[in-house]
């Protein structure tokens, strides 16, 4: 657990600096599910959220901060019924 959730805080910390990969395990960790993976777009998908989580990639960092935010916020919707730290 402790694990997750340093991984969950150095994301969070360097969320205009993030590597695609490190964000990619967060979200499998957290239970998110890789719907679509293309060259640079993917897509996730956790059972209990309505949304899906959409990572724009350029090589192996994520584009934006934006895509970050939206994957925390997902993660945090997810903890929040699930206490997963």
């Amino acid at each position: 657990m402790g694990d997750l959730y340093d991984s969950y805080i150095r994301i969070k910390a360097q969320r205009s600096n993030c590597h695609y990969s490190d964000l990619k395990r967060l979200l499998l960790r957290c239970g998110f599910e890789l719907k679509r993976e293309e060259a640079t777009h993917s897509v996730f998908k956790h059972p209990l959220l309505k949304q899906h989580v959409n990572i724009v990639r350029d090589g192996n960092r994520v584009k934006l901060p934006v895509y970050v935010d939206n994957a925390i916020k997902a993660i945090d919707e997810v903890n929040y019924i699930l206490n997963l730290f």
